[in-house]
């Protein structure tokens, strides 16, 4: 990295003027798709315009009585649950299919680059990574001719658990919508974490001559794109049965769990710093303690459609509340200075029982990587409230 690049590293609003200012050097336009594609009314009208199209789905309701969490305990908890009112409350979203005629698709953001040079802002992550989407004019790149025209629903998030499940696969959904699933193949990501290879194989996207992405250049016949089908990192009603219908079918018939799982984030980001304290307090509720990332997916659907509750610090382990029966309780620990209401969103939409007990987290640390000290009392109080 550059000395102009150190300067506006984390700028926020002059950071990603500075990265279009470089896609543009590039030779390239970013423009959004919804402003740049003409708007269609079918599926057979999307391959009629010479470089793409976009067509609108039925809109999508978010939660349209979100509930407050049942408890809610700590210092600043207040603040917490008003950011998630605010943050979420009801709200619409339209998604729709784009369709591109001989388009570029490059790099690991899945950067679609049409022939007039538009590099599509819905591919690319909205920070400095935004540089990456396109390539440099000295690299020269020769795409790879691939024959065929392909379904993309394509965001670098793939390998992220939570975010799997929650802002890629439900894409899928919109493919099904519009009657494109099946008919063509798929474009997968890399070859990654296990979870994400599996979670291909079960949803079937490896079916019906799918590639895989090399995160190189090629250039493709035709390109179907899916939207994001949901508000970013979080969750609805809809996708939320979708996924648990696609993953686990009959879930929502069976009885409710009997197991209480305590996620353990020891060895990763953000975890409870006492949390050696938190499972001598808790341990007469007959708690047990998982590592999900070391379970393969199947096992991870397996072992929490038997949960009664699931609590642990805020990550991606409690999103597995997506394979519990109705009426799960989730305690999620959450720092103050970083939190999102991602769990928050999925436990309103499948039916279960919320709560969050905040914590500290040392002052000069980065919340996004540091854990927090949590008070097992306040835990213990919030056990006893959603156990109720």
């Amino acid at each position: 990295m550059n000395h102009l690049d150190n300067l506006v590293h984390d700028w926020g609003w002059w950071n990603r003027a500075y990265t279009r200012l470089l896609i543009r050097a590039r030779g390239y336009r970013l423009v959004s798709m919804p402003r740049a594609l003409p708007s269609v009314e079918t599926v057979p009208e999307l391959t009629r315009h010479e470089n793409g199209a976009l067509m609108r789905l039925e809109p999508r309701q978010s939660l349209h009585n979100l509930q407050p969490p049942k408890v809610a305990l700590g210092e600043h908890a207040a603040y917490v649950v008003d950011y998630y009112k605010r943050e979420f409350a009801p709200r619409e979203d339209r998604p729709w299919i784009a369709y591109f005629r001989n388009p570029v698709l490059y790099g690991r953001q899945f950067s679609i680059l049409d022939s007039r040079r538009q590099a599509f802002e819905e591919c690319f992550t909205r920070d400095r990574r935004w540089r990456e989407g396109v390539p440099k004019r000295q690299q020269q790149t020769m795409p790879k001719k691939v024959p065929g025209t392909y379904l993309l629903a394509g965001a670098e998030f793939y390998n992220h658990y939570a975010h799997l499940f929650c802002d890629v696969l439900p894409r899928f959904k919109l493919f099904e919508d519009a009657g494109l699933a099946g008919q063509y193949p798929n474009i997968l990501p890399p070859k990654s974490h296990a979870f994400a290879d599996e979670a291909s194989r079960l949803l079937g996207l490896e079916e019906n001559d799918s590639i895989r992405w090399d995160d190189g250049c090629w250039q493709l016949d035709g390109l179907y794109f899916g939207s994001a089908f949901k508000r970013f990192c979080s969750w609805t009603p809809e996708s939320a049965a979708w996924i648990r219908q696609k993953f686990n079918p009959g879930l929502d018939q069976k009885p409710p769990g009997s197991k209480l799982f305590y996620i353990s984030r020891r060895n990763g980001v953000r975890p409870a710093l006492n949390e050696d304290e938190i499972l001598a307090a808790i341990k007469p509720w007959g708690i047990t303690v998982v590592e999900p990332d070391r379970l393969p997916l199947k096992e991870q659907i397996d072992l929490f459609s038997k949960a009664h509750l699931i609590m642990g610090p805020q990550g991606a382990g409690i999103q597995n509340a997506l394979w519990a029966p109705h009426g799960c309780r989730v305690l999620e620990f959450i720092s103050p200075r970083f939190f999102s209401g991602v769990y928050w969103t999925l436990t309103e939409s499948i039916g279960h029982s919320y709560g969050l007990v905040t914590g500290v987290t040392p002052a000069i640390e980065d919340p996004a990587k540091v854990g927090s000290t949590f008070d097992p009392k306040l835990i213990n109080r919030a056990l006893e409230v959603l156990t109720r």
